[in-house]
């Protein structure tokens, strides 16, 4: 029974034996393998590599666009902007009928049975100054102040009372300089290209100096050189301060940190009345002269120019 027991021992520590010795090798095996084993690299199917592509550029533009740089909607609350405008103009005005009465210094209605002042129209040109105030880019303030020119022709035809040809034409010529102070509230369209606009407001139209003369343009029997005298002498034209109301529609391109604009503007001229000649003209007895009110009723311009802009509060 001992002898048992010893040779069960025996075999005992040499299945041990070999068990560890099979347990040892896999384990030499893995470590053999980790030494050769790189980092793993996960690449994901070619549409879900470009889906992760397309998304990671999306994110970047949406990141740099006015949406993420601040201000309601991505727009900018206050933007400002000054520069110049400039461009042609265009002006109109009422002349007086024949057998116009006009009330004299001292209270007397005079009739004129040829006043000679007659409708007139032309052009001119004016440049500015101006600045603008733009509440989240839909909404601007706009003011300026202009100096501008404009010469102003009319003229009436002299017929034969019979035959009805024209004999002569007397011709009139009204130069003017005047400074303008427009005040534009502005509707304007957001675009990072063109925006349109429209505009309405007010404008001062404060003449510095007014010129009027006579001249004739005989047909078939000229006038008198004493009338064309006496139309320069007895005709004085004043200058006059007025308001206008005022019309705009354009565009501004933009290139860069600044606008060029393109607008066309039309005024008329407010308080006065074509057909009360006392609230246009007075007549001075002493010197026998007229005084006609110079201003014209219509304006018309086409601006341009070039503005900076820049964001005051984002």
């Amino acid at each position: 029974m001992k002898r048992l027991t010893g040779k069960f021992k025996i075999w005992t520590a040499l299945f041990a034996m070999a068990g560890l010795m099979v347990g040892l090798a896999p384990a030499s095996a893995m470590a053999e393998d980790a030494k050769e084993m790189r980092p793993l690299e996960l690449t994901p199917p070619p549409q879900i590599a470009q889906d992760l592509e397309d998304d990671v550029r999306e994110g970047a533009l949406i990141a740099g666009s006015p949406a993420a740089s601040g201000g309601a909607g991505g727009r900018t609350f206050l933007a400002l902007s000054g520069g110049v405008k400039a461009g042609p103009t265009g002006v109109a005005g009422y002349g007086f009928d024949n057998n116009s009465v006009i009330t004299d210094h001292q209270g007397n209605p005079v009739m004129f049975q040829n006043a000679e002042y007659y409708g007139h129209g032309g052009v001119g040109g004016a440049a500015g100054l101006y600045a603008e105030a733009r509440l989240s880019e839909f909404i601007g303030l706009e003011l300026g102040i202009n100096r501008t020119r404009n010469t102003a022709w009319g003229h009436e035809d002299k017929n034969h009372a019979g035959t009805g040809v024209t004999l002569t034409r007397i011709e009139s010529r009204q130069v003017t300089w005047s400074t303008h102070v427009p005040i534009l509230v502005k509707g304007v369209i957001p675009s990072d290209t063109a925006r349109p606009f429209l505009a309405g407001g007010i404008e001062i139209v404060s003449q510095t100096d007014s010129m009027l003369e006579y001249d004739e343009d005989p047909q078939a029997a000229p006038a008198s050189p004493d009338y064309i005298d006496l139309l320069n002498e007895r005709n004085q034209i004043e200058t006059t301060t007025y308001p206008l109301l005022v019309a705009a529609l354009g565009v501004e391109v933009l290139a860069g940190p600044f606008v060029i604009p393109f607008e066309v503007r039309l005024g008329y001229a407010l308080g006065h009345d074509r057909n009360d000649p006392d609230s246009r003209a007075w007549y001075d007895s002493s010197a026998d002269e007229i005084h006609y009110d110079g201003v014209f009723m219509s304006h018309f311009a086409v601006f341009t120019g070039l503005m900076y802009e820049f964001d005051f509060i984002p």
